[in-house]
């Protein structure tokens, strides 16, 4: 259990920006009217390390960003079900968007990952107890 919270606040401020800002990118891209691209841009910044918290330290590199992608597009369609604009929209749609909040999730934590150098081996920006038993130590 304990591999799924060891991250450190920077990593979880990072994702917080780096969610908050495709949260805003993806609204522009989807023709959002602009009173609504701040709420877009808030629900990246809290899904975005959310999701990182559901992924696990250890697995291979696609199981790792496949994960974090599914929890994005998990927990952005139930927000967005849940919500007013959610509820108007047809069932194709959200299916529309869940698969492609699940696509930008695990193609962008994966390239996070590679760059990182996350082999699946360690994470780099943990800390913590039991941080050795991930290094292999």
């Amino acid at each position: 259990m304990s591999s799924f919270v060891e991250r450190s606040p920077l990593r979880l401020l990072a994702e917080a920006v780096v969610g908050g800002t495709a949260g805003w990118l993806l609204s522009n891209a989807l023709g959002v009217p602009e009173a609504s691209r701040p709420g877009f841009a808030v629900a990246g910044a809290v899904l975005a390390p959310i999701a990182l918290l559901l992924t696990p330290l250890t697995g291979s590199t696609m199981g790792r960003a496949l994960r974090y992608g599914g929890a994005v597009a998990v927990l952005g369609m139930l927000a967005l079900s849940f919500t007013g604009p959610g509820r108007e929209r047809p069932v194709g749609e959200l299916l529309a968007l869940g698969i492609l909040l699940l696509g930008i999730g695990t193609v962008g934590h994966g390239i996070l990952l590679v760059a990182s150098g996350g082999d699946g081996g360690h994470d780099p920006d943990t800390s913590g107890p039991g941080d050795s038993e991930h290094r292999g130590g």
